[in-house]
């Protein structure tokens, strides 16, 4: 029993006298051909990284590292390669890796992998490992001068107790079970799924086939609107065109109707002009015996007709007899009708004169005549000779002097001549 504690005791010093004091020599032959920036530093590191892992031996060791953008080239660097022990499900574990201490050291963080064993393979799903063995942790994401390579291996042992990166890899016979079991489940899943694909595709095909009938009859619906839209298109586009040519003949007419207010206008000016010495009541008083017989006619005309509605007015009024109102009227019609006669007697004379010379000719000795008389201005027919400004185009004012228009316009006689008496 004593002998087993000093056993037991010995080993104990050996393990705590190899932790307290790591293979210096062999660190110091690791870092002979590297150049570092901080030389003392990284030893520093190193010692105290290797006394956190016991495990860990310095050798030297080449990293293809990116010089340039797209230039990779090897670099040697001192690296710590054994493995790391860590406690998970009550069990120690070790781990194997590897830590690249940088030429950079300690303003550039260590490079560390996992590097598996034949009987090893990286665990599918570690978050911290990838598919190369790269670690990338807290620690060496956030690492600074102060963090230290120690640091970062005990927060290595911390995740790997957690979720150890590495599990066994399994063997042959193991594999072939587990084949055989995978088989038989592949071929059950390859019955499930063919009777699932075989549910999907008939619901495929009739929410398809439901689906396809919509389109259908929304496609229907879209192509009677389009139709009708198409048909107001053009419905709208002849209205269009209409109403162009509406306007284009309105702009055309409202031109015209400026150019003959223009005209106008100027004919007035001149008219005014011209007419500034006439005799208001010379003006209005026939010239020719014939005007005034065939006013004085026309005046009795319509005096009659007045007289007779004032006559038809009493009678209505019953401020007259039926025997005095057919008297008066026996009495007006007759001179009425004289007059009628006296007016188209004077209408025919006038124009048998008119044929018989020509019409500018008749209407400038009647002008002459009228402003012989009476100092009136010649008439219209005549001023472009006289030196007077030329009348407007259409229809020109009647001449001074000349024939009132044909009498009928009137309204119409009582019977054509003295009605019966009883």
């Amino acid at each position: 029993t004593g002998q087993k504690r000093r056993s037991a005791w010995s080993l104990r010093a050996y393990r705590q006298k190899t932790m307290q004091a790591p293979n210096e020599a062999a660190l110091d032959r690791a870092m002979a051909g590297v150049q570092y920036a901080d030389a003392k530093r990284v030893r520093r590191d190193v010692l105290e990284a290797m006394r956190q892992a016991p495990y860990l031996i310095p050798k030297q060791d080449e990293l293809f590292q990116e010089v340039s953008p797209g230039d990779w080239q090897p670099c040697k660097l001192l690296s710590l390669e054994g493995v790391l022990a860590y406690s998970h499900s009550s069990s120690v574990y070790y781990c194997p890796i590897q830590m690249y201490v940088q030429t950079k050291h300690p303003r550039s963080k260590p490079t560390v992998y996992v590097r598996p064993t034949p009987d090893m393979m990286i665990e599918r799903g570690a978050e911290y490992v990838d598919k190369a063995g790269q670690i990338t942790i807290p620690s060496l994401t956030s690492y600074t001068e102060s963090t230290g390579l120690a640091a970062v291996l005990r927060e290595m042992a911390f995740i790997f107790a957690t979720a150890p990166p590495v599990r066994s890899r399994p063997s042959a016979a193991a594999m072939a079970g587990a084949g055989a079991a995978s088989g038989s489940r592949a071929e059950s899943q390859s019955r499930d799924a063919s009777a699932l694909r075989a549910r999907v595709t008939e619901a495929l095909k009739r929410d398809l086939g439901q689906w396809y009938d919509a389109l259908g009859e929304a496609l229907s619906k879209e192509e009677v609107v389009g139709a009708t839209l198409r048909e107001d298109k053009r419905a709208m586009a002849g209205k269009a065109e209409s109403g162009a040519a509406s306007l284009r003949k309105l702009e055309e007419h409202v031109k015209a109707v400026h150019e003959q207010t223009e005209q106008l206008d100027r004919w007035l000016a001149a008219s005014e002009a011209g007419m500034s010495d006439i005799d208001a009541e010379a003006a209005v008083t026939p010239a020719h015996r014939l005007h005034k017989q065939l006013l004085d006619a026309v005046v009795e005309v319509n005096t009659v007709d007045d007289v007779i509605d004032a006559l038809q007015a009493a009678l209505e009024n019953d401020a007259i007899s039926l025997d005095e109102f057919v008297k008066e009227v026996r009495a007006r019609s007759r001179s009425q009708f004289e007059a009628r006669c006296v007016a188209a007697a004077i209408h025919e004379a006038l124009a048998k004169e008119a044929a018989m010379r020509p019409a500018g000719h008749a209407a400038a000795a009647a002008g002459s005549s009228a402003a012989g008389s009476r100092g009136a201005p010649p008439p219209y027919e005549t001023r472009a000779s006289a030196g007077y400004p030329s009348a407007p185009a259409g229809p020109a004012p009647p001449a001074y002097g000349s024939a009132p228009p044909a009498y009928g316009s009137g309204p119409p006689p009582y019977g054509s001549g003295p009605p019966p008496y009883g």
